[in-house]
């Protein structure tokens, strides 16, 4: 009977960081933390007569013969900024009732003995950021200036929703585990778009988006790329200690009682 059946707490898994890379598929890395870095630099012309070398641009001869005779500093604060952009990517629930009740209770890491596990949802919450570099460079003087420009998506994959196959027999119990289940899902959809709002407020005030002169423009982006993955990672540990609070509130007492309550039980 559903009674003596406990539906156990999702904890959360909150795994990798992906820093896009052009040319690899950003899903095609195995799971764990990966580290792709897309830099790209799109360089403005630069006037050989001023700098001592062409530049990146092929504008108009007008433009060039303007660009002669503006400042690199000039040149530099008109890179165009831009805000950091941060998308929720929608969850995609995939549900499984094939695992029994033993296999359920190990991935959710019970003892078989101690513990049974009749349904669990399981997810990943997962950054993925795309950097790009804009800039200008002076190759005479070996100087570069350049602004971020950033992308964040924001998503939980795999989702999966898992009945325990002893439960698909009885049409009532398999309805009540599954809809304890998608209560986890529905915090899970409602915190993701929150996280992403509160990441798009966070990300301005944390990276300004200022023109950063260098003489050594490889270290500068390494450097700024390593900022962004710790701020990002702070974010995945604090999004992580935030769900599971939320996802214990669902597994309250009176939770448990309105299951044991299904399906002709007892409170």
């Amino acid at each position: 009977m559903l009674a003596l059946l406990r539906v156990p707490r999702l904890e959360p898994s909150i795994v990798r960081l992906g820093i896009a890379d052009a040319g690899r598929d950003a899903h095609a890395a195995p799971a764990g933390r990966r580290t792709r870095a897309r830099r790209l630099v799109r360089c403005a012309a630069l006037a050989a007569v001023l700098l001592g070398a062409a530049g990146c641009d092929r504008g108009s001869p007008q433009a060039t013969v303007r660009d002669a005779f503006t400042s690199f500093e000039t040149r530099c604060e008109r890179i165009p900024a831009a805000a950091p952009e941060v998308v929720a990517i929608p969850l995609a629930v995939a549900e499984d009732d094939s695992r029994s009740v033993a296999e359920l209770t190990r991935l959710h890491g019970g003892a078989p003995s101690s513990h049974r596990t009749m349904g669990l949802t399981l997810t990943r919450l997962v950054h993925e950021a795309t950097i790009d570099f804009n800039g200008v460079t002076d190759p005479a003087r070996g100087r570069t200036c350049f602004r971020t420009q950033m992308r964040v998506e924001l998503f939980m994959r795999p989702l999966t929703v898992y009945v325990a196959l002893e439960a698909t027999d009885d049409p009532c119990a398999r309805a009540v585990i599954h809809e304890h289940e998608m209560k986890h899902v529905a915090v899970y959809d409602a915190y993701l778009q929150e996280a992403a709002d509160r990441l798009a407020q966070a990300l301005p005030a944390a990276f300004a988006n200022e023109v950063l002169y260098t003489g050594d423009e490889a270290r500068t982006r390494d450097a700024v790329e390593t900022r962004i993955r710790q701020f990002l990672a702070d974010h995945l540990q604090q999004s992580s200690r935030e769900l599971e609070l939320r996802q214990r509130s669902v597994d309250s007492p009176e939770e448990y009682a309105r299951i044991a309550a299904a399906c002709g039980g007892q409170p």
